[in-house]
């Protein structure tokens, strides 16, 4: 699964951010969140921060949330514009020290936009929240505009777009860089938010019709689910002999969906996004109560979160890790203290991953899916009985 955003250390006094694609909490896909991306430049100690942005927009509040957490920063920001920086992402851009521009990038700047349902009374209020958000913004852009708010607001209302010349003269970059990439995909959601698309970026909001689209799945339900939706009506049953054996599929491996509708492709994208990201919600649920406890195992995470683990091969990675980590107890006897040691290491692990479990049970299902523990459980409940 692609991340939207990432952090490179460039030496001990700088480092490179770079945001690809869209702003705010999405169910469709992965973003650009406030929360994590706060969290984890607060934990930048470099001097100087390069911050490239490839945006659509997106959230208006989680730009606000971004933007300030930069200002904040002690570090020197420089934003460079690489692609586009639409809607809420140009937001972003106006809390760097300095601004540049790709040769052939856009800004564009424009009111919020909130879609509601309700009485006329609660639409009232809706339209009195955005009055308030653009607000906001007007004075964020103002600042760097320095044309005045209802100049700024007049801009804002005519959905203004700027190419990389058109923004250093407007003052919302300061120079021109060469060779900007393309711009990054914008999902349809912040499309339909759009109301004048220059006609030269257009088609960066177009998916070819016949264009195979990669779906990277999560497990391999996922692929078989996605497979069986790919198979024609009538088509008769293959069957795979020792002479032909059907080829296995790995957990991670891309699936090329093709000649489906876009109802059924976001059908299909929507499923494996979902369980890929309760897949990585887990890993980090069982890993976390033993990294608060000191223990080392970021590389182990890291690793179990990129291969495509599913929780049974995480789970056992995880407590052999915590077994192989355990500090022998002060005994006569070392090899059954080591035995006790990793034994209980294990099942306190297992157990935090598993809570609703009584002690029987996570015992039981312990063994069974650790069978080569049985040994250190032997010698932990030969020392309970001894003691």
């Amino acid at each position: 699964m692609t991340a939207y955003y990432t952090i490179t250390a460039r030496g001990p006094t700088k480092s490179e951010i770079r945001i690809d694609g869209p702003i705010g909490e999405s169910f469709f896909q992965e973003t650009t969140t406030a929360k994590q991306f706060v969290a984890d430049l607060a934990k930048i100690k470099a001097s100087e921060i390069d911050l490239f942005i490839n945006s659509p927009g997106g959230s208006v509040m989680d730009a606000n949330a971004i933007s300030a957490a930069l200002e904040r920063h002690p570090a020197t920001i420089n934003v460079i514009i690489d692609g586009w920086a639409l809607s809420a992402a140009s937001l972003i851009v106006m809390s760097g020290d300095t601004v540049l521009i790709g040769e052939r990038a856009m800004l564009m700047i424009h009111n919020p936009v909130l879609f509601a349902n309700g009485d006329a009374a609660s639409l009232r209020k809706t339209a009195d929240v955005l009055d308030k958000i653009k607000s906001g913004m007007v004075g964020s852009y103002d600042k760097r505009m320095k044309i005045g708010h209802d100049a700024v607001s007049k801009a804002m209302d005519e959905e203004t777009w700027y190419t990389a010349e058109e923004a250093v003269g407007a003052g919302l970059a300061d120079s021109i860089v060469q060779n900007s990439v393309l711009p990054s995909a914008a999902p349809e959601q912040i499309k339909n938010s759009f109301t004048r698309i220059p006609a030269a970026f257009a088609t960066y909001f177009n998916k070819p019709e016949e264009t195979p689209m990669p779906v990277t799945t999560p497990n391999n339900a996922a692929i078989a689910a996605t497979q069986a939706a790919e198979i024609p009506p009538n088509t008769p049953p293959v069957t795979a002999t020792a002479a032909t054996p059907a080829p296995a599929i790995a957990a991670t491996e891309t699936v090329v969906v093709t000649g489906r509708s876009d109802e059924e492709i976001s059908a299909i994208v929507s499923a494996s996004l979902k369980a890929e990201r309760q897949r990585l919600s887990d890993i980090r649920a069982a890993f976390a109560p033993w990294v608060r406890k000191g223990y080392d195992l970021t590389a182990l995470q890291t690793e179990c979160e990129a291969n495509g683990l599913a929780m049974t091969d995480v789970n056992a990675q995880l407590l052999a890790a915590l077994g192989a980590t355990a500090t022998p107890l002060a005994s006569p006897n070392q090899g059954q203290a080591v035995a006790e040691s990793a034994y209980a290491a294990a099942l306190a692990a297992f157990k935090s991953i598993h809570p609703k479990m009584n002690a029987a049970q996570a015992e039981s299902a312990l063994l069974a899916e650790q069978p080569q523990l049985y040994a250190a459980y032997l010698a932990e409940k030969g020392a309970s009985n001894g003691r």
